[in-house]
């Protein structure tokens, strides 16, 4: 039981109160109040244009009494674990959606996605700050945003008033995300609206933190295995549009060498250049080609002495899959008739299949 006995001395009243641990001197002088911690000797002048702390559940107090306000870096933490991260899952599943070509059930999966991380922002930095005060954030970092005049959870519709009033921190060149770094009361501009502070907070019990620790680690896992797997499929359809590159360059290059093959012969050797170039064919376009040799170009050759030499002087491949493929050909040519040369230019385009491992031009169309 504490005891209790009035002192006068020099015009001061003074009341000590005694009992258990806690013994609390207050001297009353000059019209301003001095609190004296028996237990420790720490003093607090109070006077009337200083802050009133917010001292609900869940604060704590510096060495001098007053609330401690959050530090910067905290909140930082804090928005890239509530913010970033979720955001960043977003990417990942539109990356891994974009480079698996955008299939009709990706973007099904995608978009449940979406809404199931849109529906965890929501809960997380209204539903959940509102009602406690605390973010996944910032349970793991250990602050809390409160109102700033009793220290208490903002509610639900203050928080979402709270969370629209962002705009005016990034509306001035991100400003008032910075704001807090040099505000006595640690706010940003959406704080001094909502008339909110985040402070300190006191919860460090070894079972709550478990507790936040666990969705965390789960929104931290499965973030992380979106990001691998959208590295990944990233790493997965760079190689394969490497090897696409490396197939169109061999493609080009294989049907600049058939399409001088097939387009040139020599009135003496008529005949042998017309099977070489027979080996370079495949379905429909082998038939016609062999029947036009038999019957017009070897016959003429021989008679009216007709040759040609072709060059390829540039290529365009315009479609090309593992087993087909279409290119632009474009040569200079010499066609002799007798001993009287005449220079021409030409144009094709070549349809390509790919037959037992080799490709053969499956059909020619002059341009």
């Amino acid at each position: 039981m504490a005891s209790a006995r009035d002192r006068h001395r020099d015009g001061r009243a003074v009341q000590v109160l005694e009992g258990g641990a806690d013994r609390m001197s207050t001297e009353t002088r000059a019209g301003e109040a001095v609190e004296i911690d028996d237990t420790s000797h720490l003093y607090k002048p109070t006077t009337s244009d200083e802050e009133a702390p917010a001292t609900g559940p869940g604060t704590v107090a510096d060495p001098e009494g007053r609330t401690a306000h959050a530090p910067w870096r905290k909140r930082v933490a804090a928005f890239l674990i509530d913010v970033i991260a979720p955001v960043a899952c977003m990417l990942a599943v539109f990356e891994l959606w974009d480079v698996l070509q955008r299939p009709g059930w990706g973007l099904a999966a995608m978009v449940a996605v979406y809404l199931a991380l849109w529906a965890f922002l929501v809960w997380n930095s209204i539903f959940e700050q509102g009602r406690t005060g605390r973010t996944i954030g910032k349970s793991f970092v250990g602050i809390r945003v409160v109102d700033g005049a009793d220290g208490r959870p903002l509610g639900w519709f203050r928080a979402f008033t709270r969370n629209l009033a962002h705009v005016i921190d990034i509306v001035p060149l991100l400003s008032g995300w910075a704001w807090p770094i040099w505000s006595r009361r640690k706010q940003t501009f959406s704080d001094m609206l909502s008339g909110s502070v985040v402070h300190i907070d006191t919860v460090r019990s070894a079972d709550t933190r478990s507790k936040r620790l666990l969705p965390l680690a789960v929104g931290l896992v499965s973030a992380g295995t979106l990001v691998a797997l959208a590295v990944a499929a990233y790493a997965t359809q760079y190689s394969q549009d490497r090897d696409a590159e490396q197939t169109r360059s061999v493609i080009a290059q294989i049907a600049a060498d058939k399409a001088a093959a097939v387009l040139s012969y020599k009135p003496d050797t008529v005949e042998t250049d017309m099977a070489a170039a027979q080996t370079n064919l495949t379905g429909g376009f082998l038939e016609y080609y062999k029947k036009y040799a038999d019957e017009t170009v070897i016959p003429n050759s021989k008679k009216d002495l007709i040759g040609t030499a072709w060059t390829v002087v540039g290529t365009a491949v315009t479609k090309a899959d593992p087993s087909t493929a279409e290119v632009l050909v474009y040569l200079n040519g010499t066609v002799t008739t007798g001993a009287q040369p005449a220079d021409m230019i030409s144009s094709i385009r070549l349809h390509l299949e790919k037959v037992d491992g080799a490709w053969l031009i499956s059909d020619l169309v002059p341009l």
